[in-house]
């Protein structure tokens, strides 16, 4: 009947193996043991392993008594914190063992000494209480050097060695034969010079033997609820949660109804998230509920889902208007904003995790909630009538841009929740503020920071706008916030050293490309042509990528000062586009690769840099094709800039080009050279459309007042340099 008895052992991971198995902290027994064997339960707490059984109602010290929420929060039951089952027990026959101690070599009984030392110290006495535990200053996985682990591994083996000899903590008949093995192995072994491997550096913890703790000095955002109750910070997140429920609560979002038969009511989780000042600094706790709207299905919970927002060019264009017409900025931000959405459909929701509900009724929404897949069209859609309603115009060429015309011309570009205001009166900002809160919850904030934005009002009236507070968080996120600084984002040949060569498998190399995307779309034009090389590789990046993409972040880590300024003089005021291409420039592909950018107020407000559809068989076919792809930009960008100055004269706007064939093919039918463009797609001469309708007039430019340059080929540091501070993208 021996076999059938458990032999299971409870322990806590804190690594792994080098030889396919993970490394168990046996609390029981004060040892380290190595097996494959390992069932995870990842519910309890740490240092919890009894089951979790119901969850107990408990009332928060710091909550307000006359709150009014939807729910009573509850919170899975407090166990008791590790405490040595008999402390006086261990520290006589630590003393027992003294002499054995002694024999040993210094160092070894200086190890002994500091174990012991170690145990001593966990009394009960120095033991925190179950209330006052998740309080404790103590962080969780707290990097360390390899030398502490050398001596956290050194001081295990003495403690192992002390335990082989105590036959109250030595109990052989619970193990199974493996695990007794591996255990016989471990203590022969000489682990003195053992080390972590490489690629699981950053999983090695720090033991905290009178708690079985883990510690981080720094705040961390829990992903699950369970997290949030054992965060030093629950304080905090109880109260943001407590907000979120009473907002949803306020706004009328659901109704408790039984569940109709043959529905399936949708589960929630609680998203837990710490928003910061641009200094870095705490602004706030946030707690959102989201449903997981992943379970719904298409024709029964929703139809439609496409919800617009305002694209990154309309932003930096309102910002170069505001600078030339000396317009004030103002952001607002519309709290819980999904929330005001109706809901067309019938969707059911279990009830938010920490809140009891013992009826068996569920949630019956009334409003879109955060994660359903028409949540934010049916903002969108609230929004938009709201403030049509209030007396503005909406854009043609983008729908997330409105005016209000009058003595005080007010501007407001709306991305999702946030929105930018530009104004030539302060009450014209205060009245529309006034509009929005008679409709919507709102916080507003002077215009220094939108969308991860910091703008920066010059004394000479000009703007600055750059991603500074972003670009040291994405150097940290990676752990290259202390490499070396490059000069440029990218080599001018192919040929990379081989210090820059790395382990692909240990490098999220997408992630990485994503991060550095949003940083180029924002204020960066000058790594745009590099993110665009490293972007082709998403799906199979070699090692010679991970080093272009790590070179692009060490030339972030010495340009964080870099952005875009807009200035308020008169000198070169309007709209200018500059187009360039690279013929065959991708070797791999034979393909050009076209540049564009656009200016207005001496500031780019619009960049592109792309690889094109098509093989050009001649450097004028490269030239024409990238030129009818600004053509179309400048079209857009017109329309929007005129809607936002009240422009009704039809200016023309230059092209500047550096190829003169193609300045021809732009302006003349291709007759003399039918032979040579006879086979180029009608859509490319687009811009000669444009051209015969004067939206556009195409110009000659000098190879070396190409703007242009720096989007469809690496270029050395002085040339670099140079065109971006000629397109306002510097320090």
């Amino acid at each position: 009947m021996e076999n059938h008895h458990k032999k299971a052992q409870k322990g806590i991971l804190i690594g792994y193996d080098s030889d396919n198995g993970y490394r168990i902290w046996d609390s029981n027994s004060f040892k380290l043991i190595r097996s494959r064997d390992v069932t995870f339960n990842e519910n309890p707490l740490l240092g919890h392993f009894e089951e979790i059984d119901e969850p107990v109602a408990i009332q928060n010290k710091t909550a307000d008594k006359n709150s009014n929420t939807l729910f009573d929060f509850v919170i899975p039951r407090q166990h008791e914190c590790y405490t040595p089952a008999d402390t006086s027990n261990i520290q006589q026959t630590l003393t027992s063992h003294d002499e054995s101690i002694a024999s040993s070599s210094q160092q070894d009984e200086h190890a002994a000494e500091s174990s012991c030392a170690e145990i001593e110290t966990a009394s009960e006495d120095d033991v925190p209480e179950a209330e006052t535990f998740l309080e404790a200053e103590e962080s969780f996985y707290e990097p360390i050097s390899e030398e502490e682990v050398s001596d956290v591994i050194e001081t295990d083996r003495q403690v192992n060695d002390i335990n082989e000899s105590r036959p109250d903590r030595r109990d052989d008949s619970s193990l199974s034969a493996s695990e007794i093995e591996a255990e016989g192995r471990m203590t022969l072994r000489d682990r003195s010079n053992l080390r972590p491997p490489a690629r699981y550096i950053d999983f090695i913890c720090n033991i905290c033997m009178n708690g079985n703790s883990i510690s981080d000095e720094n705040r961390k955002e829990p992903s699950t609820f369970q997290e949030v109750m054992a965060s030093k910070d629950f304080d905090e997140w109880k109260k943001a949660m407590d907000n979120e429920i009473n907002s949803l609560k306020e706004n009328e979002t659901w109704e408790m109804v039984d569940l109709p038969k043959g529905r399936k009511a949708i589960s929630s989780k609680w998203i837990f998230k710490i928003k910061t000042n641009p200094d870095g600094s705490i602004d706030k706790y946030k707690a959102r509920l989201v449903i997981r709207g992943f379970s719904q299905k298409k024709g029964l919970d929703y139809y439609e889902t496409f919800s617009p927002v305002a694209k990154t060019s309309t932003i930096r264009a309102l910002l170069s208007i505001a600078a030339q017409e000396n317009l004030s900025l103002c952001q607002f931000d519309v709290s819980t904003a999904f929330l005001y959405g109706k809901l067309k459909e019938d969707i059911y929701m279990k009830p938010p995790e920490g809140y009891s509900n013992n009826d068996g009724k569920v949630c019956k929404l009334k409003r879109s909630l955060y994660g359903l897949k028409q949540a934010p069209r049916c903002w969108n859609s609230t929004i938009t009538e709201h403030i049509l309603k209030v007396g503005f115009i909406q854009s043609e060429g983008d729908p997330c841009l409105f005016k209000r015309e009058g003595k005080n011309k007010l501007l407001i570009a709306l991305y999702v929740d946030d929105g930018l205001i530009a104004s030539a009166s302060s009450k014209e900002t205060e009245k529309f503020l006034d509009e929005m809160r008679q409709r919507f919850k709102i916080t507003t904030k002077c215009g220094s920071y939108f969308l991860g934005i910091e703008i920066e009002r010059k004394v000479d009236r000009s703007i600055k706008i750059d991603q500074k507070s972003y670009a040291k968080k994405l150097l940290q996120r990676f752990g290259m916030q202390n490499c070396k600084a490059a000069v440029t984002p990218i080599v001018k040949d192919n040929v990379l050293a081989s210090k820059d060569i790395t382990d692909i498998h240990d490098f999220p190399y997408r992630q990485v490309v994503g991060a550095l995307s949003y940083l180029m779309v924002g204020t960066r034009p000058d790594i745009a042509f590099a993110v665009g090389i490293v972007s082709r590789k998403l799906d199979n990046p070699t090692s010679e990528d991970v080093a272009r993409v790590k070179r692009i972040l060490r030339y972030v880590k010495g340009t964080l000062e870099y952005g875009i300024t807009y200035k308020s003089s008169t000198v070169e005021r309007g709209l200018r586009c500059y187009s360039d291409a690279d013929h065959g420039g991708d070797e791999t592909t034979g393909r050009s690769t076209s540049g564009m950018i656009c200016l207005n107020a001496n500031g780019a407000i619009a960049w592109q840099s792309k690889r094109q559809t098509t093989v050009a068989i001649s450097s004028t076919e490269a030239e024409i094709i990238a030129a009818s792809e600004a053509a179309r930009e400048v079209i857009w960008l017109k329309r929007i800039m005129n809607f936002m100055q009240s422009n009704t004269q039809k200016e023309i706007t230059p092209l500047f080009i550096d190829n003169e064939s193609a300045i021809r093919l732009a302006y003349d039918p291709p007759y003399e050279a039918h032979q040579r463009t006879k086979h180029i797609r009608l859509k490319h001469f687009f811009v000669r459309q444009c051209v015969l309708e004067k939206d556009i007039k195409v110009e000659k430019v000098d190879t070396k007042n190409q703007l242009a340059d720096f989007l469809t080929k690496p270029l050395f540091k002085p040339r670099l340099l140079e065109l971006c501070k000629l397109a306002g993208a510097s320090t």
